[in-house]
């Protein structure tokens, strides 16, 4: 399996647990929707267990850092996402 058809089948795979998940989320205001994610972020990153305490926290930081990363980056696309939904784009401005 090639990295690009690695990618797609993780793209894939994303796309259909956030799609189970997004219901859960609905409705529940950004407070609970925001501790649910901290929560298993955090079940995430404790999963990751290095050789030592000092390797632990060094893999767990950098998990972290990539992770809110990845989220910058994702943000221009759900924003567009939520955007496309709202807004009739094919009304005249």
């Amino acid at each position: 399996m090639t990295d690009e058809e690695i990618a797609d089948d993780v793209a894939l795979r994303t796309l259909m647990v956030s799609r189970r998940i997004k219901p859960l989320l609905a409705g529940q205001g950004g407070d609970v929707q925001s501790a649910v994610l901290a929560n298993l972020t955090a079940l995430w990153l404790a999963g990751h267990i290095g050789p030592t305490v000092r390797a632990t926290k060094r893999v767990r930081e950098m998990l972290l850092r990539d992770h809110v990363k990845l989220i910058r980056d994702l943000i221009p696309a759900s924003e567009s996402e939520l955007l496309d939904r709202l807004v009739d784009r094919s009304a005249p401005q």
